[in-house]
């Protein structure tokens, strides 16, 4: 997923998944083991929250965005 908000933290963020039908912006939190996240960085969604809606993800690392 790209990170859509100015940050994403352990209480906000957003990001955009794309999907066969467009993208998606979903609501995701930061992992306690990632990195700082910023608007246009991407992310690897490792966990979801389906009562809240919310995913939370982890910055992934240069070298894997070049894949």
């Amino acid at each position: 997923c790209k990170v859509r908000s100015d940050r994403v933290d352990s209480s906000f963020g957003q990001a955009e998944v794309s999907t066969s039908e467009g993208p998606l912006v979903v609501n995701v939190r930061l992992a306690t083991e990632s990195g700082p996240l910023v608007e246009g960085d991407s992310a690897l969604i490792i966990s979801e929250d389906t009562k809240h809606m919310i995913y939370t993800i982890r910055k992934i690392s240069n070298e894997l965005t070049k894949i």
